[in-house]
């Protein structure tokens, strides 16, 4: 749904223009966000002198005339300037179609982005995420546990904003028009619901104050149905000064063992945030996260460092904890550009794949044997200490990727039977160096150390390179292609460690025991 994400746009500019024409110092107009209709939410600027509004005009057609245009005064609806307003101080912008059409390839895009980083960020193993037609997207997680917390994660839209809270209705007065609307729509008293809240602000959209609209902060919540029980409204302006798109960083942090998620701004928002409690000093400043109140502080003085806090809601200090991680995995992604709605969800057993996992794993073991037995064969007694180590290599991949809790996929078997292979090479290269060393008349002992030396710079440079790669892959690539990376990674760092170091332990090992050391080549 595109509904937020143009409201989005059409409220943080409507605090760019105003805030861009006070810098300037062309104009300091009255700008408001108006529904008219057919042309959609657009901004409403009203300027103190005619003269200002022309030489406005030229300076947003300079600045913003790429996505934005002003509404000519026949294009309006009847009723859209109301009694006592002068149209040659008025000026009312529109996105245009073009910016529209681009801000929906950018949603789809974007939130393509955002959803795999999310889960990237959450661990999910090797997901899919991929776009299906012009407003669906696929998202495939394998191994996945908990699917239903992933959703909820993926789903949150993530929107933070700064805004006023309106005081020119008392909080009775405010409560009185609530209790009338409900009444009026048939609402239910307990029902603090977006699409309850929306109709609500439809409904007393001629009495509300310009430019305004309730929204509430949850005060109490059903453990078991999750849904507010009890909520207080406040009346919001709705302009959007300060966004979550200004963010910098995101972190949790505890005080008096109470989680919180601790802002910091990038130099915008920081400037963004230092005027907006410079000029409005003793009013509300309402946190507001996805629609929902988190808190209204009164600003006591400017907040010039361009910090801030989110406290959390309701339940235990684990229960506050995670919560926090999720936010602030969230906010640290970015906003979802646009609402995502759950069309379908299917939970598929791992029979569908066994087939799958059952042939690579087959494929595993028969180069494994393969590789094992010509080891054996060709280098003979040196060749089952290979062996060995080949074995131990394979255990301690599979202990690794268990620590990750890493889901074992094709991709996946594919870089391990790909670090088999180099783990023999390795081997490969250590023996023949030996045999060379032998073949000078060296003994044995001196031949070993000789071999592993010399074949030292060979394999360390051939894995090193590769890591490289894989380091590559797993940065810039997704899903399937991150799980190949990182068992390949995983293998090479075992590999050297097996070829180099474990291989020579046994041989050091043969020879504290025996005296003098052999070897059978």
């Amino acid at each position: 749904k595109l509904e937020k994400a143009l409201t989005q746009k059409v409220r943080v500019f409507s605090s760019q223009v105003q805030t861009y024409l006070q810098d300037k110092k062309i104009a300091d107009p009255k700008s408001t966000v108006e529904d008219l209709g057919s042309l959609g939410e657009v901004v409403k600027l009203n300027f103190a002198k005619a003269e200002e509004k022309t030489s406005a005009q030229a300076a947003i057609q300079s600045q913003f005339g790429s996505a934005w245009e002003v509404v000519a005064t026949n294009l309006l609806p009847e009723g859209t300037i109301k009694e006592g307003e002068n149209p040659d101080q008025l000026m009312f912008l529109k996105l245009k179609s073009g910016a529209l059409e681009e801000l929906k390839e950018d949603s789809l895009s974007q939130a393509v982005s955002t959803v795999r980083n999310r889960i990237d960020r959450f661990g999910v193993a090797e997901p899919s995420i991929r776009r299906a037609g012009d407003q669906r997207l696929v998202v495939e997680m394998p191994g996945e546990e908990d699917p239903d917390r992933v959703l909820d994660l993926i789903m949150q839209p993530g929107r933070l904003e700064f805004r006023l809270v309106d005081d020119r209705l008392s909080q009775e007065e405010l409560s009185a028009l609530i209790s009338e609307a409900r009444k009026a729509t048939g609402l239910n008293a307990k029902d603090f619901s977006d699409a309850a809240t929306q109709q609500l602000n439809d409904f007393l959209k001629d009495k509300l104050p310009e430019n305004t609209e309730i929204a509430w902060q949850y005060t109490s919540i059903d453990p078991k149905t999750k849904l507010a029980t009890e909520a207080k409204a406040y009346l919001l302006n709705k302009n959007i000064p300060v966004s979550g798109d200004m963010l910098d960083n995101a972190q949790v942090g505890t005080l008096y063992n109470d989680p919180y998620v601790s802002l910091s701004f990038d130099n915008l928002g920081t400037k963004a945030f230092g005027e907006l409690t410079k000029i409005n000093q003793g009013k509300q400043l309402a946190i507001v996260l996805d629609g929902k109140v988190n808190s209204a502080p009164v600003i006591k003085e400017p907040i010039l460092t361009g910090n801030a806090q989110i406290s959390l809601g309701f339940g235990t200090y684990d229960q506050k904890m995670q919560e926090a991680k999720d936010l602030v995995l969230v906010l640290r992604e970015g906003a979802l550009p646009a609402e995502l709605k759950e069309a379908t969800k299917t939970v598929i057993g791992p029979s569908l794949g066994e087939r799958s996992v059952e042939r690579g794993m087959q494929a595993l073991v028969l180069a494994a044997l393969a590789i094992m037995v010509f080891m054996a064969i060709w280098y003979k007694g040196a060749g089952l200490i290979a062996d060995v180590a080949l074995i131990f290599n394979m255990v301690f991949i599979f202990a690794i990727l268990t620590l990750f809790g890493a889901t074992l996929t094709l991709p996946g078997l594919a870089g391990i039977v790909l670090t088999l292979g180099m783990a023999v090479d390795a081997n490969v290269i250590i023996l023949e160096r030996i045999k060379e060393e032998l073949k000078s008349g060296k003994k044995v002992r001196a031949a070993v150390e000789e071999g592993y030396a010399h074949a030292k710079s060979a394999i360390v440079d051939a894995n090193l390179t590769t890591f490289l790669a894989g380091v590559v892959l797993y940065q810039f690539g997704t899903g399937p292609v991150r799980g190949f990376a990182v068992t390949l990674m995983v293998g090479i760092l075992t590999t050297l460690y097996t070829a180099m170091l474990l291989t020579k332990i046994f041989y050091e090992f043969k020879a504290s025991r025996r005296g003098e050391m052999k070897i059978s080549l």
